[in-house]
């Protein structure tokens, strides 16, 4: 029942997608399909807790019909197809394993026991939005703020079930980032004369797309925050913005991306920031009912000013704390740095991508500085997931530059 109630995220998602980016290739298009699925899907439940009415499996998938009947696009379906290489079934395999991991066990990770699969279990239980079990005071230290699109859509798959099956909700996981790899693919493909290079590239960022947290949000925020600013970056306003609409869904370092790509998107092309009124309007219900239920967070509570001047006097703890806890993949971010370097001259050409990472790489650092949590502990437990949202698109710009590095260094050489 997993399967069946993905797959119809999926069909949930194509006229959406076909409507939102009408000319996307076939990859392009199919990613597109399954991630703003997950959006509508989710989106769908929360307003039918927001008017009071219980979730049903009947009554949902009514409600995404009604939305599927809305968006559809009459137009020709008119699909241009990549041309995949044999080395694009070395990535289909390390998602068959990925998927093998993702479901060998009910997730384990605190945060899915003590929250993002605490909430969706309740909120299964309860038909809908449980509002007094995030307002309950013995559960306030553990991100009743969150936007709820992850235990809304493990709740979508519930509904399916019939039952709670924490194993079954690990095939979220790979579905996701079968999704974002097949946006990727596609536009590698749109970068690169050679499909080879187009699949090898995307062979290589598939680690980075495939997130080892099973439970948590970090799986569909990556994917959310990544496709939105490589579809952005190419001019494709309107499937990025509901793809950042939906990352403000899923995790409140969401809206952080929001921000961050409006302020890029400011400094770059300035006539392209009211276009983002999609990813504000998907945003603004969540918020008003945090605000209206009262659901605080953790993190500007308190003296805010005096706790970031008071680190920023003393640099060294959370200096220390970076070092202590750094992340991962030393070859990686040595290679970045390399292409980064080695292509500084056309840095310009992708200032928006990398505008974005430095902005929101900067936010990160800021709440580090205003937690009320100890900052050591905090960097211990969120740095390397933190990172990990903008590693795939660092990755996806660095492979770029190298790849128009050697392309014009050659042409310059022939003529």
């Amino acid at each position: 029942m997993t399967l069946l109630a993905l797959i119809v995220v999926f069909a949930v998602g194509f006229p959406a997608a076909r409507r939102a980016d009408g000319d996307a290739p076939l990859l392009r298009c199919l990613g597109e399909s399954f991630l703003l699925g997950i959006g509508i899907c989710a989106m769908t439940l929360f307003a039918l807790s927001i008017i009071g009415v219980r979730w049903t499996l009947l009554r949902a998938l009514i409600a995404v019909l009604i939305v599927m009947i809305a968006v559809t696009r009459r137009a020709p379906l008119r699909l241009r197809v990549e041309r995949l290489q044999v080395i694009d079934l070395l990535t289909l395999a390390t998602i068959v394993g990925y998927a093998l991991f993702a479901t060998v066990a009910p997730p384990a990770e605190i945060d899915f026991i003590a929250d993002w699969g605490l909430k969706a279990r309740t909120f299964a239980a309860h038909g809908g939005i449980n509002w007094s079990f995030l307002q309950n005071a013995w559960y306030r230290w553990d991100h009743p703020d969150y936007p709820p699109l992850l235990p809304l859509t493990f709740d979508w798959i519930t509904l399916f079930s019939g039952d709670w099956s924490p194993q079954s909700l690990g095939m979220l996981y790979p579905a996701i980032g079968l999704a974002l790899l097949a946006i990727i693919r596609s536009l590698f493909a749109d970068e690169f004369a050679s499909p080879f290079l187009a699949s090898l590239a995307t062979l290589a960022i598939a680690p980075l797309a495939l997130s080892p947290w099973i439970g948590i949000a970090e799986a569909p925020i990556v994917a959310f925050g990544t496709a939105a600013v490589l579809l952005g970056r190419r001019g494709l306003m309107i499937p990025a913005a509901l793809m950042l609409g939906f990352a403000t869904m899923t995790k409140n370092e969401g809206l952080a991306m929001l921000v961050a790509f409006a302020i890029a998107l400011a400094l770059t092309q300035p006539r392209l920031v009211p276009k983002l009124w999609p990813a504000v309007a998907i945003a603004l219900p969540w918020l008003a009912a945090r605000a209206i239920f009262g659901l605080s967070t953790g993190l500007i509570g308190g003296p805010i000013l005096t706790r970031a001047v008071e680190r920023l006097r003393t640099p060294q703890i959370l200096g220390s704390a970076f070092i202590k806890y750094a992340t991962g993949a030393p070859l990686l971010w040595i290679g970045v740095v390399i292409a980064l370097a080695v292509s500084f001259r056309m840095l310009r050409e992708e200032a928006f991508a990398l505008l974005w990472i430095g902005i929101e790489f900067a936010f990160y650092i800021a709440a580090y500085l205003v937690t009320e949590s100890d900052v050591a502990w905090q960097v211990r437990w969120s740095w390397e997931r933190l990172v990990s949202h903008l590693t795939p698109t660092l990755a996806f710009i660095a492979i770029v530059l190298l790849w128009r590095l050697a392309t014009r260094g050659t042409m310059t050489t022939n003529a």
